[in-house]
């Protein structure tokens, strides 16, 4: 069956941009914590110095993300509530110690001022992407003046209610700031603009593809700018758009910044050769060295040789995969082997759906999926709004525009029902395990459209984020009751697909020999590793120093180094702090005190995931029993089975209460219902549960 894209594309875009959908997204409103409450047996009371400082900013910031109907006997006056009138949302935390506050207080700690720098000596610090995984950020300084290079957001812990980990950027003088420059559009370096689009007055300097997915995320409401507290959907930034090959070059300030195409796992990555004072560095962003990227042109060697031949002070690089052998592969290879695999696969018998899950921004990969399905005859839906996004971001932008190849991606919405199970491929979010993505609503039975069965094979085409193999897992079970087969790369397939490794994704960081090559070509004096774990920067360190590099360092956050001749000398410390949020409010932490939130076991026995679907019908009322699946986070002796029957009772029993009836809709009852989870959790096991609600009208 085929369909023109441009169709297709028609049916997506009123749902992308219009109506109410992406501006009530569940984020705000799916993690436990947000009130510091006390829960006994009946009343719930406020921690009392938490609602001196709120006042009556505690019912705003709620009643702007919809919560009005479970706060109408709220008033900053009354400490206490029955719990049957007022919805909850909490966990067992450390008495006193509430995750978060709901309106934004910055606590300035220390200002770098770069008048106080020497003036004819570049400076550089991190605020975020040293001894972590995402949140990268980095500030150059000379001559009294400062520009900003990314501004990415850590990499969610779900599991602990924390939506967001951004870089506190009120430690900047933004009054000494000439520039933003963003190398590409990957939000562990873009993923701070969300919140942080009303604060950031400088110019921005961005790749269209990069403009276009950060306006998209911004105007999908999925954070709240920091300065108000109430969702955003315009974009506030000055953007100013760079095409590398024709005017790659900004001239600001004391400072020339030209934009350096590389590859990487997104279009238009790029590196910054940034000059200043008769020197140049080279801040490498995230790249490999791919000699068939497929959508964009190859690594450009003679580029990179004739930037060394000019001469590099110093390089600050991606440090990844530094701790790993070889040379990464490339997108080509990659694409050889999913064609292979779909074949296989299809000559299966009794197989159904092929769902690959990927990175909504990986457009090489979506192409790659979109060329394995043709090869059997298959047409693609995208099922997911990043998905959605990214695919419309990419045909703006010129990507995927051969018709004879692309014709058949679908909206998955629109059309998955009327395309047969052994006809269809697939593309959906949730590679990551993340618990409203359209993988994990299904393996829930709580996807409208897309439906899982036996028979059907789920493909991961990407890897595991440190910190999310539990949720992943989660999923993956519950794929392997329904008797779907799931295959993830480098690691044997399940059922059928048992008998050997399959090659579903490439990395898009480089290895240890493409590190060695790039230092061949630049020929630095001086490196600093960055974008990596602890680990990660020292094995890149290691490497420049074999290489020829005089000097190399491994920055923490925070700390500010002078870039030299004469080496890299650490010119002052400071205790950067960062701004956690968990979709409903803002606080500033220092490391240490995050690293105390989310350490194990914190006064808690042990953690579990609660996954609830609920199928109701125009009357909200239930038309079969709550799917429940419980996973376990972190040791403990409570019985999941035991807990789960427990947990479905009270599910049928709420939904048989009259507060359902007050419910106007169904994301509505989705709070509803969470709210009365938390109650439940609190009352009935002595762990923190976190829980994720999907409500499916039949």
């Amino acid at each position: 069956m085929t369909i023109p894209l441009a169709r297709s594309v028609r049916q997506l875009a009123p749902r992308l941009f219009g109506g109410r959908r992406g501006f009530q997204s569940p984020q705000s409103y799916r993690f436990h914590g947000t009130f510091p409450l006390h829960v006994s047996n009946a009343p719930i009371s406020i921690v009392g110095h938490y609602e001196s400082e709120r006042n009556g900013n505690f019912k705003r910031s709620w009643a702007a993300n919809s919560h009005q109907a479970h706060l109408r006997a709220f008033s900053a006056s009354s400490t206490t509530q029955d719990i049957s009138s007022i919805g909850v949302k909490t966990t067992k935390r450390k008495p006193g110690k509430p995750l978060l506050a709901p309106t934004f207080t910055p606590e300035l700690k220390y200002h770098p001022n770069p008048m106080e720098w020497d003036p004819n000596v570049i400076h550089f610090m991190s605020l975020g992407g040293c001894g972590q995984i995402g949140m990268n950020m980095c500030v150059y300084g000379y001559g009294g003046r400062m520009i900003i290079v990314d501004a990415g957001k850590q990499i969610s812990l779900q599991q602990y209610g924390i939506d967001q980990i951004l870089p506190d950027i009120h430690c900047i003088p933004w009054d000494k700031v000439d520039a933003l420059f963003l190398t590409h559009g990957h939000e562990d370096h873009i993923g701070a603009l969300m919140a942080l689009c009303g604060e950031i007055t400088v110019p921005v300097y961005a790749t269209s593809f990069t403009i276009g997915l950060t306006n998209a995320k911004i105007a999908e409401g999925r954070s709240r700018p920091l300065n108000t507290g109430a969702r955003s959907s315009t974009p506030r930034l000055d953007w100013h758009t760079v095409d590398p090959t024709v005017n790659g070059r900004i001239d600001i300030g004391p400072w020339q910044v030209d934009f350096v195409p590389m590859t990487h796992s997104i279009p238009e990555s790029n590196a910054l050769l940034i000059k200043a004072g008769g020197q140049a560095v080279f801040h490498t962003g995230d790249w490999k060295l791919d000699d068939e990227p497929l959508i964009e042109a190859p690594i450009d060697r003679p580029l990179l040789t004739r930037i060394g031949d000019e001469g590099v002070l110093a390089v600050v690089g991606d440090s990844t995969n530094a701790t790993e052998e070889g040379h990464s592969q490339s997108e080509g290879a990659l694409r050889t082997s999913m064609v292979e695999l779909f074949k296989t696969i299809n000559n299966e018998r009794d197989v159904g759906s092929i769902i690959v899950t990927c990175f909504a921004s990986n457009i090489a990969r979506l192409e790659t999926i979109a060329v394995a399905a043709k090869a059997i005859d298959r047409s693609v839906c995208v099922v997911g709004r990043s998905l959605e996004s990214s695919l419309l971001i990419a045909l703006a932008n010129g990507y995927l525009k051969n018709e004879t190849e692309h014709d058949r991606i679908l909206d998955g919405v629109v059309y998955l029902d009327v395309i047969e199970k052994q006809k269809q491929v697939v593309i959906c979010t949730g590679c990551q395990g993340e618990s409203l993505s359209a993988l994990v609503k299904a393996a829930n039975e709580g996807h409208a459209q897309l439906k899982l069965e036996k028979g059907d094979v789920v493909i991961y085409s990407s890897s595991e984020i440190p910190g999310n193999e539990d949720a992943i897992a989660a999923v993956n079970k519950l794929l392997n009751n329904k008797g779907v087969h799931v295959i993830q790369n480098d690691t044997t397939g399940t059922g059928s697909y048992a008998n050997r490794k399959y090659f579903t994704h490439v990395s898009g960081h480089p290895k240890r020999d493409e590190l060695r090559e790039l230092y061949r070509m630049l020929r630095p004096r001086c490196v600093l590793a960055v974008h990596g774990e602890d680990h990660h920067q020292k094995a890149h360190s290691e490497i420049a120093q074999s290489c020829g590099a005089h000097f190399t360092a491994a920055p923490k956050n925070g700390e500010i180094y002078q870039v030299k001749s004469t080496g890299v000398d650490l010119y002052a410390t400071f205790m950067p702090s960062y701004i956690v949020s968990d979709g409903v409010g803002y606080r500033t932490v220092t490391d240490a005190e995050l690293q105390e939130y989310v350490a194990e076991p914190q006064g808690v026995a042990g953690a579990i995931a609660a996954l609830v679907s609920i199928t109701v019908d125009a009357n909200r009322v239930l038309t079969q029993t709550p799917m429940v699946s419980l996973q376990k986070l972190s040791k403990t002796d409570v019985n999941i089975a035991s807990l789960e029957e427990k947990l479905t009772a009270h599910l049928e029993s709420v939904m048989a209460s009259p507060g359902v009836a007050a419910c106007t809709d169904t994301e509505d009852l989705q709070l509803y219902l969470m709210d009365s989870l938390a109650t439940f959790h609190a009352e009935a096991v002595d762990v923190e549960v976190v829980s994720y609600v999907h409500v499916l009208s039949s």
